[in-house]
């Protein structure tokens, strides 16, 4: 509401802020009280691997695909690009592709898996600031809301950092399809088809 200075003017309200408005509503209507939060700083470094509750994912996107890198579990998924996305910018899809690490969190928890903390790096830069401060462009909001609703629901606790793109190797060749190099590059590795969150798309929640 940046700029306004008459308390009684009226504000315009287009669909994605009604949309913004019904997500908070929503949070606010099932909230179970009031929550004390505590200070909990960490970084990839210090999670454990072979911890149940700690996990650890690669993002990246291109103009042909997204993959999504577990190297613990030696899992990769890719997948063409959206097409009903609501815009070709290369930054939505980079911000997609760590949504949809943060949803890998609901199968786990399906299959009786409690993780905790998880940690993503991408290597773009703009991605990994809106997951930072949880502020973006009101297109890139279906986004963040689709993977806070996540960290909500399973008590997720999600550090996004920067990688430099000569060391996402594997993310990379998922994102572009060429699966060959990815078997090269980690022979041990299980493929499986990506299926990004589709509310992060702007789908309505059935």
């Amino acid at each position: 509401m940046a700029g306004k200075s008459d308390r009684h003017a009226g504000i315009y309200l287009n669909t994605a802020i009604v949309r913004d408005l019904h997500w908070l509503k929503h949070h606010l209507l099932h909230a179970t009280g009031i929550h004390l939060l505590h200070s909990n700083t960490w970084s990839p470094a210090d999670l454990v691997q072979g911890t149940l509750s700690n996990e650890f994912a690669l993002t990246d996107a291109l103009g042909s695909g997204l993959g999504v890198y577990f190297p613990w579990l030696h899992l990769g998924f890719h997948c063409p690009l959206p097409i009903n996305a609501p815009t070709d910018t290369i930054f939505f899809f980079e911000a997609l592709a760590i949504c949809a690490a943060i949803h890998r969190t609901r199968a786990w928890r399906k299959a009786g898996r409690f993780v905790r903390r998880l940690a993503i790096l991408s290597d773009n830069s703009n991605s990994v600031a809106i997951f930072n401060s949880l502020r973006a462009s009101p297109i890139y909001n279906p986004i963040l809301t689709s993977a806070v609703d996540v960290m909500m629901e399973f008590k997720l606790d999600v550090r996004v950092e920067h990688i430099p793109g000569d060391l996402n190797t594997v993310a990379d060749a998922l994102s572009r399809g060429k699966l060959q190099l990815v078997r090269e590059l980690v022979p041990s590795i299980t493929l499986l088809t990506l299926i990004p969150p589709q509310d992060a798309l702007g789908a309505c929640k059935s």
